[in-house]
C-alpha cells in the first residue's frame, strides 16, 4: 500500500478549556486557571455586597460568595472545564438580572447579547453547558410570543444570534476533530439513549448536588411567588427542570455535573433579588443595578 505523508490536525477538546489552559506555561496551568476563577467569583460576590445597603442582604451575598468559592474547591476541582465554566456562571448570573430587570432598554439589550455570547462560549468549555441556555430561549421565546413590543422580539433574536456566535469555536472544533460540525469526539458511553427509569437519581440525592438543587428549587419557587418581575426566576425554573431532567436520564453521575446549573441559578436568583423592583433589598429611591451601572459609567 502506498505510504501517505498526509498529516491530520486536531484541536484540543473541548477547545475553550484547552485555550484557557494554554494561556499559562506548560506544567503550571491548573493552579493559575483556578486562581483566576476564584478571583472572578470573589469580585462577583463583592459586587453583590456593594449592590445593597440592607444588612441581611449583605450577609446573604457574603454567604453565597463564600459558598461559590468553596464549590470551586469541592467538587469543581475535579475537572479542568469547571474553572472557566464557573466564571461564566457568575458573570451571566449578573447579566441575567440586568436583562430581566434593568429599567433602561439599552442596558437590557447589551446584557442580553453578552449573556448569549458567554453561554455560547461556555459550550466550548464543556458540551453539556449547551443546556444552560435552554431556560433563556424558552422564556424569551414565550415573552416574544405573548408581547406586541418589538423589544421582546429583538431580545430573543439578539440572544440567539450572540449564542450562535459563541458556538463557533465548538462547531469548528467538531468539524476538524470529528469530521462534522454536529458530531463530537465523545465516546459511546456519553451518547447512550436516555434512561427514563431515573435509577441514577439516588446517586445525586445522596450527594451534595441533590441537596443544593432542592435548595435552589425552593428559592426559585419563593422568587416566583414574591418577585415583582419574574423573568429571571422563570429562566431559573425552566433551566432546573430541563437540566436536572437531562442528567437524571443520563447513565453517568459525577460529583460536579450539576454544579454549573447550581451556580448559574444561585447567582441569577441573588442578583434578581437584589434588583427586584419593590423588593426589600433595594434602596427606596432607585434600583440597585441601575445605581451600580451608573457608577461604573461615571468612572
Amino acid at each position: 500500500m502506498p505510504h501517505s505523508n498526509r498529516r491530520k490536525h486536531v484541536i484540543q477538546y473541548p477547545p475553550g478549556t484547552g485555550l484557557a489552559l494554554s494561556i499559562f506555561p506548560a506544567g503550571y496551568q491548573r493552579v493559575p486557571v483556578y486562581a483566576v476563577a476564584n478571583i472572578v467569583v470573589f469580585l462577583t460576590a463583592l459586587l453583590a455586597i456593594w449592590s445593597t445597603r440592607i444588612l441581611y442582604a449583605i450577609a446573604g451575598s457574603g454567604i453565597i460568595g463564600t459558598a461559590a468559592i468553596y464549590f470551586m474547591i469541592n467538587p469543581s476541582k475535579a475537572s479542568y472545564s469547571m474553572a472557566p465554566t464557573m466564571i461564566v456562571c457568575a458573570v451571566v448570573g449578573f447579566l441575567t438580572a440586568v436583562l430581566a430587570n434593568h429599567p433602561k432598554s439599552s442596558h437590557r439589550t447589551v446584557a442580553t447579547v453578552a449573556a448569549g455570547l458567554l453561554l455560547g462560549l461556555a459550550v466550548s468549555f464543556r458540551l453539556p453547558n449547551l443546556l444552560l441556555s435552554a431556560g433563556y430561549f424558552m422564556v424569551l421565546l414565550t415573552l416574544a410570543g405573548r408581547s406586541t413590543k418589538a423589544e421582546d422580539i429583538a431580545r430573543l433574536t439578539s440572544f440567539g444570534a450572540a449564542f450562535l456566535v459563541g458556538l463557533v469555536p465548538t462547531l469548528v472544533s467538531n468539524a476538524i476533530n470529528a469530521g462534522s460540525a454536529l458530531a463530537t469526539t465523545y465516546s459511546s458511553v456519553d451518547a447512550t439513549p436516555p434512561d427514563f427509569s431515573f435509577s441514577i437519581a439516588r446517586q445525586y440525592f445522596s450527594d451534595m448536588q441533590g441537596g443544593l438543587i432542592l435548595l435552589i428549587a425552593t428559592w426559585c419557587i419563593v422568587a416566583l411567588v414574591t418577585n415583582v418581575k419574574k423573568t429571571a426566576a422563570s429562566i431559573v425554573a425552566v433551566n432546573i427542570f430541563l437540566n436536572f431532567g437531562f442528567f437524571l436520564t443520563h447513565s453517568i453521575a459525577t460529583p460536579y455535573y450539576l454544579m454549573p446549573l447550581i451556580l448559574l441559578s444561585m447567582w441569577t436568583l441573588l442578583f434578581s433579588f437584589l434588583n427586584d423592583p419593590g423588593g426589600s433589598a433595594n434602596p427606596p429611591d432607585e434600583l440597585v443595578l441601575a445605581n451600580v451601572i451608573r457608577t461604573a459609567n461615571w468612572q
